[in-house]
């Protein structure tokens, strides 16, 4: 089929790299006519080269663009390892011959950088700035939406409850010692199997001495796992082995917000029972529940 040769795609890992650099500095500043003519000679015509300098401005263009900031850390290793590139280039080019004329400006700063040194300098830092966004992208998952964010959107599953938090007297027991007036609600969706927890007025804990952890009571799973909590006046869904709901701390007695993370699925979830553990959480409870909230 006759028509526009495709382009070639050049691995540019097998290119001379002075012939890299040359590319790249075409790319951000131009070249004299002479070593424009250089290049043109030692590479192959049907080489992508709009491609190749689309590449490249791409790359400059998301240094320079606004953004969210970059982390401290990040921002000190893209800083090292663009001072290391161009101290290297510097060293090798050392012997070339007097500094080109194209000159630029670095952002941020009112002093132009001259000739290839400067221009590798400035891609030292692209390359390394490139490297660490690419490593980024792919260690970090899409974040999730905020808990406030997606507890509104929860709050629009048709089959969304609101439970609020009430002592252990609301079971006709002792109010443990943690709680100081616990407030609040348990805000559950039985089909998203998902929720949050609105808490406050309960003892801040250290994650190292213990954690709270939640756990889900289901109408739909049977009961009596557990004979030996049994108490006259307590329901008896608490002798059923609950679902884990996670841990978490609180570090403010004014009050946290805590995403639910049930392990397995919930039917019916009709009791939220906060218990104090171990740091790390339990798979089995031995029940020292602090507060719960009741399904009506």
């Amino acid at each position: 089929m006759s028509g526009t040769p495709k382009d070639r795609w050049v691995d540019v890992g097998e290119m001379d790299e002075r012939d890299v650099d040359m590319l790249i500095e075409r790319a951000l500043v131009g070249l004299d006519a002479e070593d424009e003519r250089s290049l043109a000679g030692r590479l192959d015509e049907s080489c992508a080269l709009d491609r190749f300098d689309g590449a490249v401005a791409a790359v400059a263009v998301a240094m320079h663009r606004d953004a969210e900031p970059m982390p401290d850390e990040i921002a000190m290793k893209v800083r090292a390892l663009g001072r290391g590139f161009a101290a290297a280039r510097s060293a090798e080019r050392a012997s070339d011959a007097e500094p080109r004329t194209p000159s630029l400006k670095l952002a941020g700063t009112g002093a132009p950088v001259r000739g290839r040194v400067g221009v590798v300098g400035m891609v030292g830092w692209l390359a390394a700035a490139a490297c660490l966004a690419v490593a980024l992208v792919i260690a970090r998952p899409t974040p999730e939406p905020g808990a406030e964010v997606r507890l509104a959107e929860l709050e629009r599953s048709p089959d969304v409850i609101h439970a609020g938090w009430a002592g252990l007297s609301a079971i006709g027991a002792a109010n443990h010692p943690l709680d100081r007036g616990v407030q609040g609600e348990v805000v559950w969706s039985d089909s998203e199997n998902e929720g949050f927890m609105r808490i406050s007025g309960i003892e801040p804990n250290d994650p190292q001495e213990f954690q709270y952890q939640l756990w889900i009571f289901d109408s739909t799973r049977p009961v009596g796992d557990l004979p030996g909590f049994r108490a006259e006046g307590l329901p008896e869904i608490l002798t059923q082995r609950p679902v884990d709901g996670g841990v978490f701390d609180v570090t403010d007695a004014g009050g946290v917000l805590v995403p639910i993370e049930a392990k397995l699925p919930v039917g019916e979830g009709v009791i939220f029972a906060v218990t104090k553990e171990r740091p790390g959480g339990v798979v089995v409870s031995d029940r020292e529940i602090v507060f719960l909230a009741l399904r009506s």
